[in-house]
């Protein structure tokens, strides 16, 4: 429906200036012409990743298509947010920090071998 109305102000835009459209207009909107169009002009979809790695990418809080300046930039913030030292003082979130803190050191790990290379 957006795209209906994009392409119709574009076209007016360009026949009320007096220049020719680049390609013409699909007669219909539902025809394979404009499903070939869109899937041309969107992004491409996000690399294949296993499971292991998603839940890496989900315990480090970053999306599974970020740089590992952007990993290393979330880990040190999520470390220092759940470092088990900062729950010395209460002993029933002590044991979940640290089970927060083994699992960000082990997806941390395992991007700094993947991007090692």
């Amino acid at each position: 429906m957006l795209l209906k109305r994009l392409f119709r102000l574009l076209k007016s835009n360009l026949v009320s200036s007096g220049e020719r459209p680049i390609r013409p207009e699909p007669a219909d909107f539902s025809g394979t012409t404009q499903q070939a169009d869109y899937q041309r002009t969107t992004a491409p979809p996000p690399p294949i990743i296993n499971s292991r790695e998603a839940a890496y990418y989900a315990a480090l809080e970053v999306s599974p298509n970020a740089s590992f300046e952007e990993i290393k930039r979330a880990y040190k913030m999520l470390i220092k947010k759940y470092h088990p030292d900062r729950f010395g003082q209460d002993p029933q979130k002590r044991p979940h920090a640290e089970t927060v803190t083994r699992e960000l050191n082990e997806a941390y790990a395992y991007f700094e071998e993947k991007y090692k290379t």
